[in-house]
């Protein structure tokens, strides 16, 4: 089963069902999500928030998710940059040897 994020239509027709007075249950029915994913919503629009302010939220905080960038120190970029200098014209005849097969004829 995969998971998918809300969209911000989503977020913005779970704000209107609410206001609206529909449940959490009738809501999570017609767009297809768990209860607890609209629970969670409803949370934070209790809590001030509107669905544009969610959804920028998210947005943030997914942008901290994720590897960090790999950050080498000026020795170490001209030690592997010396490394791979050396092997490439090693590498490139042989390359030219091995048939390509995607090639198109």
């Amino acid at each position: 089963m995969s998971y998918h994020h809300l969209t911000r239509n989503e977020l913005i027709f779970i704000e209107e069902y609410t206001n609206n007075g529909f449940s959490a249950r009738h809501i999570a029915q017609k767009l297809g999500r768990s209860k607890e994913c609209i629970y969670r919503i409803l949370r934070q629009l209790q809590a001030g928030l509107f669905a544009p302010a969610i959804f920028l939220q998210y947005q943030r905080n997914k942008k901290k998710c994720g590897r960090k960038p790999i950050s080498l120190d000026s020795e170490t970029t001209a030690r592997v940059l010396d490394l791979v200098g050396h092997r490439i014209p090693l590498l490139a005849p042989s390359l030219r040897l091995i048939p390509n097969p995607f090639r198109v004829r």
